[in-house]
């Protein structure tokens, strides 16, 4: 402990929805934590490949962020996830 220091530790109360769904090209299983950690941001979790991130609704309309952040190679399943979050954050 004598090497680092801590830079934040809050607890807070939390909601996280979980929704799996079935777009026209993949499966997604997601995990949508509401926190007002990061300035009332959300953390999505797909829980295939594990990826998070903190997504806003701004963020969320944004492919190439969506497709960078959670890992996603296909356009047209970064559009439908980007849809899906645009529709449930």
């Amino acid at each position: 402990m004598d090497d680092w220091s801590i830079l934040y530790d809050n607890t807070e109360q939390t909601q996280t929805r979980y929704v799996g769904y079935l777009g026209n090209t993949t499966r997604f299983d997601v995990a949508i934590t509401r926190t007002e950690n990061f300035y009332g941001k959300s953390l999505v979790t797909i829980i295939q490949n594990g990826r998070t991130a903190i997504v806003g609704q701004d963020d969320a309309e944004d492919l190439e962020f969506i497709a960078s952040a959670f890992s996603i190679a296909e356009e047209e399943e970064a559009a439908e996830f980007s849809d899906f979050l645009s529709h449930n954050l």
